[in-house]
């Protein structure tokens, strides 16, 4: 699914470097969907991805209590969704 990708255009959780056959492979898939309109007081939803991605390069990758890194599940980051005015 993940062949047509322009990888290198985005950003991924943890900042890790992925490949189309990462998406085979992964037990956890990111997908960003930057919302905004059902916002009813104040917007800014839509920076949430956006705002999680770039904080996830904080994580730590090692969990103790699994005594394993974190990244070995498998991890992969499609591209933001695409949102046009107006869409739910």
């Amino acid at each position: 699914m993940a062949r047509n990708l322009d990888l290198a255009s985005y950003a991924t959780f943890c900042g890790l470097r992925q490949v189309p056959e990462d998406f085979d492979r992964a037990r956890v898939v990111f997908l960003p969907v930057p919302f905004d309109a059902t916002t009813s007081y104040q917007g800014g939803a839509k920076a949430g991805p956006t705002a999680i991605l770039a904080a996830s390069v904080e994580l730590e990758m090692y969990d103790e209590e699994l005594a394993r890194e974190t990244t070995d599940l498998g991890f992969f980051t499609l591209p933001p969704v695409a949102i046009a005015a107006g869409d739910p």
